[in-house]
């Protein structure tokens, strides 16, 4: 079987949770003896192309389906996607806050930024939801990383739900088994923290962890790039008042996973996750679990993390502190490892293609 990946042009330019998911599905397709080309934004199908599999096509337009029906092909869709409606809201509130810290020196970035949340609101996002009403309609098939997310599918865009089949997000188990505990906090003269691990970014909610938890003793340690340098000179604003609060830009997956296994707790407070790859990495090895309500994370963790509001800073509170004081308990992990794996993945969704009838087969 051939199948063409089909995601967006900034994909090797700009790391995210689905160059992970499209990478290790790759790979996990490949071992099943799946031939897997990866492009970007095609227009043009290679002969031979048994499905075409489009990845998070809210960072895309609808050419590259128009292509594949035009060519009699069958299209798939790991479809990524939350109602983002309340999030864009809330980038209003979020850019006054660059109005209280040395507001000459973020004027600019309070403008800016003003700017591109109207632009989200009332151009960008209108204009995205209409191309996903057509990708996701006329695609033979919408693989969504969860039940919740399909149901979703099925509210906002009248899917019917045998066009829909759910297929698992995993993590590296590899990874999770050959970490040393220890390396990470010697390397960066630390004791116990609370780790972060995620772009800098809105949807993120870097910053609500930061207001949430500026009178607590924990160190807080970010890890990743800024994807909006005044979101990020605000987050390391405010962490430089709140002191104790550490920014590392990058760390290849192996250094990754040692800060997991280190971390007393991971905190994901987003305003939505689908579940958040960076929380089954640190699951995977034992650490403790923040994690917002919005999204499809109860589903995948259940009872086995603590849970806070996006918007609520005493709920984060509330919940760092309850991670914190849990002993860690390897239920969750055990878990993780028996249902969210890169190969299961792979499984899932060959199983998938094969519901379609591939077009040379």
């Amino acid at each position: 079987m051939r199948v063409l990946f089909i995601t967006r042009t900034s994909i090797e330019r700009l790391s995210g949770g689905d160059k992970i998911q499209i990478l290790n599905t790759k790979q996990a397709l490949e071992k099943l003896g799946v031939t897997v080309t990866l492009a970007t934004e095609q227009t043009t199908i290679p002969a031979g192309t048994d499905i075409v599999h489009v990845f998070n096509p809210s960072q895309l337009s609808a050419a590259p389906l128009r292509a594949a029906r035009a060519a009699g092909i069958p299209v798939v869709v790991s479809t990524i996607h939350w109602d983002m409606r309340e999030y864009y809201r809330a980038m209003f509130a979020v850019n006054r806050k660059f109005l209280s810290i040395r507001p000459p020196r973020f004027l600019r970035h309070y403008a800016v930024n003003q700017c591109k949340a109207l632009a989200y609101n009332f151009i960008w996002n209108p204009a995205v939801l209409k191309i996903l009403r057509t990708v996701f309609t006329q695609a033979d098939l919408l693989l969504p990383n969860s039940q919740a997310e399909a149901d979703l599918l099925v509210r906002d865009f009248s899917i019917p739900h045998d066009h829909i089949v759910p297929v698992v997000n995993g993590f590296d188990a590899s990874m999770a088994s050959s970490v040393v505990a220890g390396a990470f906090k010697k390397a960066n003269n630390l004791g116990d923290f609370v780790l972060c691990v995620g772009r800098v970014e809105y949807r993120k909610n870097q910053l609500a962890l930061i207001e949430a938890l500026m009178n607590e003793p924990y160190t807080l340690v970010f890890i990743g790039r800024p994807l909006d340098p005044g979101y990020m000179a605000l987050c390391t604003a405010l962490g430089t008042r709140r002191g104790k609060t550490v920014f590392i830009d990058h760390m290849d997956q192996q250094q990754l996973f040692g800060a997991y296994r280190d971390a007393r707790v991971h905190a994901m407070v987003s305003w939505y996750e689908t579940p958040g790859l960076s929380s089954l990495e640190a699951a995977s090895v034992g650490t403790n679990l923040v994690l917002t309500r919005g999204g499809c994370t109860e589903e995948y963790f259940g009872s086995d993390a603590s849970y806070c509001e996006p918007t609520d800073p005493e709920s984060i509170r509330v919940a760092v502190r309850q991670a914190w004081n849990k002993p860690k308990n390897d239920a969750l992990s055990k878990r993780i490892a028996e249902k969210y794996t890169w190969d299961e993945t792979g499984r899932e969704t060959l199983a998938a293609y094969r519901l379609v009838k591939p077009a040379h087969q």
